[in-house]
């Protein structure tokens, strides 16, 4: 196994933790909090992540059983999930639960198989032609992303009451 793939699983095994870190100590107020009204919540951004788990779950099985030399990947609209799946109103602990279990299975997929399914290519909705190991790399960055979103939503909360007081 190449180091860079180790490094990936490491990752794409840790994000669980890294997540529910996220969320400890926040109150309800914290998690609901919106910076503004087109961009999510914590809340939010948790059962997304938790759903696009589910999507790359398929995403990896397919890939890995597909016949054909490059699979296409569905594309998820995830924001009439978030809208018509009513994410607000969704339990964000259980979701968190969920992708526990939907990251772990994904992990033991990945560890278990090829380098040579590593290589195995799928065409991305929006990214093109792309391996299998250029995918995790993808869902790395993707849980990265989001955890800096859930910091830049915390500081925007705390920053808040400075700017009401200001324009008082």
């Amino acid at each position: 196994m190449s180091g860079q793939r180790e490094e990936l699983l490491h990752h794409l095994s840790r994000a669980s933790e890294w997540l529910e870190s996220a969320l400890n100590g926040l109150t309800e107020e914290d998690i609901s909090y919106k910076p503004q009204a087109d961009k999510w919540s914590i809340h939010e951004i948790i059962l997304h992540v938790t759903d696009f788990e589910l999507a790359l779950s398929y995403w990896i099985r397919d890939i890995l059983a597909g016949g054909q030399p490059v699979i296409p990947l569905q594309a998820v609209d995830t924001e009439g999930w978030a809208k018509e799946l009513h994410y607000s109103k969704l339990n964000v602990r259980a979701a968190l639960d969920r992708f526990k279990l939907l990251r772990q299975a994904n992990v033991e997929s990945l560890q278990r198989i090829t380098d040579g399914d590593w290589q195995r290519r799928a065409s991305h909705p929006f990214l093109g032609e792309i391996t299998l190991g250029e995918l995790m790399k993808v869902q790395v960055d993707h849980i990265s992303s989001h955890l800096k979103q859930i910091e830049r939503n915390l500081a925007g909360k705390r920053e808040e009451p400075a700017k009401l007081a200001g324009k008082r």
